[in-house]
């Protein structure tokens, strides 16, 4: 078994980049329809980023149904629109759902389901729904906010042929710290079986697992010493532990593991490596440019 040095990963986090994005409710508000009184919200983490989405429709009396933008006034409408019917002086911002200063929804839903993604900024979102005459409404908007929890495995990249120190990198982005399971099994991802290195089923390898507060990020880093493994697929499993109501995160990223130029002879190039490698004098080119030789296959 190879032994695992501390590795840590230094990384700039984005949504946009992340393999597997969770939200997670974490608040609930019912928006009343005849007060425009702010409802405010939980204060948002600075920095956390939150999905926020709202429902359902009320009746503002005058036979008009609305929703956070859009209304429909039996008697003199043919579709949502905008603008309130026969109230379009008022200005397209009448019975729309505010939330601080932002009415904008986006296009109309036919489910009356309407969502955008927000940064936190550490105050509460304050709620209204504007009108002239609220007294007149009755019904609620339902708003719902969630927060991202997220994470990627950074490395080794997938099926990658690697030989000495392979490097185990990955990040989780949530509200609150978590504890970290992971390992790296040898032929296959599947749980409790095959394993080499980690700190699950009796291992206790070492690892650095870090939170960096400011951006809610734990970073994992490892670098496994693989010179006395077998060649062969390899799979790294990074899990962090989720709390009760957080989705669960299992990312999986399967690589290689060449020890020498042996491992490419008897046919050792294709059945050790799936044909990444053509043939073996690819494999050997491999080993003996230390990997600056790429596999023709990869």
């Amino acid at each position: 078994m190879g032994g695992v040095l501390l590795f840590a990963f230094a990384m700039s986090i984005s949504m946009a980049s992340a393999a597997n994005i969770n939200w997670q409710l974490v608040q609930t508000l019912n928006i009343p329809a005849n007060t425009t009184t702010p409802t405010a919200s939980m204060a948002l983490l600075n920095g956390m980023q939150y999905k926020v989405s709202v429902e359902g429709t009320y009746l503002a009396g005058d036979n008009i149904q609305a929703d956070a933008e859009y209304s429909f006034r039996t008697g003199s409408s043919t579709e949502w629109t905008d603008s309130v019917s026969t109230y379009e002086t008022y200005g397209e911002e009448l019975l729309d759902l505010y939330m601080d200063s932002d009415n904008d929804w986006g296009d109309y839903s036919t489910m009356h389901k309407y969502s955008k993604e927000i940064t936190g900024a550490g105050n509460p979102l304050n709620f209204h729904i504007y009108d002239t005459y609220p007294s007149n409404n009755t019904g609620v908007l339902v708003v719902k906010i969630y927060s991202a929890r997220y994470a990627e495995i950074t490395a080794p990249n997938e099926n990658s042929v690697n030989f000495g120190n392979v490097n185990l990198g990955a990040y989780l982005v949530d509200d609150d710290q978590d504890p970290v399971n992971w390992a790296v099994r040898r032929g296959t991802c599947a749980m409790a079986t095959n394993n080499i290195i980690g700190n699950v089923d009796g291992m206790h390898d070492d690892y650095s697992w870090v939170n960096d507060s400011a951006t809610y990020t734990q970073t994992f880093g490892a670098t496994a010493d693989t010179t006395s493994w077998l060649p062969g697929k390899y799979c790294f499993v990074f899990n962090p532990s989720e709390d009760g109501g957080e989705s669960d995160i299992r990312l999986t990223r399967e690589f290689y593991v060449i020890t020498g130029k042996d491992d490419c002879k008897k046919d050792g190039w294709k059945t050790n490596f799936d044909s990444i490698f053509k043939n073996q004098g690819d494999c050997v080119s491999f080993v003996a440019t230390n990997g600056k030789n790429l596999p023709a296959n990869q």
